[in-house]
């Protein structure tokens, strides 16, 4: 399987390579976490929830924000830290569509709230959508953790709602500190029936690629 994104025609981060065949070990590492956190969502809003083959993004720290989508649409994200063996950042991002109704609708489903036509979001359902992003995130850990058999520990989530640009150019800040490069795994989730498309993006520290795929090659015998 090609990379969905070369970078001079050789992945690296730390300055290492990285091969295409690892790339795909990588890909099916996060492939189990979020079947496990698209099976919650699933659970919580009693509808079916389908997700896309984990897209891989490999490039400077500087192209990250042009890559994921335009800078200037405006997102509500919630936002994790990953601690442990394998640091690094997870966002769900919820795109806002003409309507603004998107991120209400699914807090509604959640909560079993009545539709009170409202756009903008309240304290609570702020707080809905943040436990909401506890509860993916740390379901997708937990799978990573059990099957790599490495420690990785969420941090308390936070809610942010801006333009992309800044939202993943903050995140990029931090791995930026490590590294010129960035991998990033991202998935898109589906709701059956609806018009609910979050998107859930894996900033992965480069200082932690290698302890996954040494994780990843011991568990799988390559």
């Amino acid at each position: 399987m090609a990379f969905d994104k070369f970078m001079e025609n050789e992945a690296r981060t730390d300055n290492k390579k990285i091969t295409e065949f690892e790339i795909d070990q990588l890909r099916e590492v996060m492939n189990i976490g979020v079947s496990h956190a698209s099976t919650a969502l699933s659970q919580m809003i009693k509808k079916r929830v389908v997700i896309t083959v984990p897209k891989v993004i490999i490039d400077k720290v500087e192209n990250v924000v042009s890559i994921i989508g335009p800078e200037k649409d405006v997102v509500t994200a919630v936002i994790l830290e990953i601690l442990g063996d394998a640091p690094g950042m997870m966002t769900f991002i919820f795109p806002h569509d003409d309507s603004g109704r998107e991120i209400v609708k699914l807090i509604n489903f959640i909560t079993k709230q009545e539709d009170d036509g409202k756009k903008v979001l309240s304290e609570y359902n702020v707080s809905v959508l943040k436990e909401v992003g506890n509860i993916l995130c740390g379901t997708s850990l937990t799978a990573f953790s059990k099957f790599l058999d490495i420690s990785m520990i969420q941090s308390v989530s936070e809610a942010v709602t801006d333009m992309l640009g800044s939202i993943v150019n903050s995140v990029m800040a931090e791995i930026g500190q490590t590294s010129d490069n960035a991998l990033i795994f991202k998935v898109a989730f589906k709701v059956e029936g609806e018009d609910i498309n979050p998107e859930l993006f894996f900033f992965i520290d480069p200082r932690a690629t290698y302890k996954i795929l040494e994780s990843t090659k011991k568990k799988m015998g390559a």
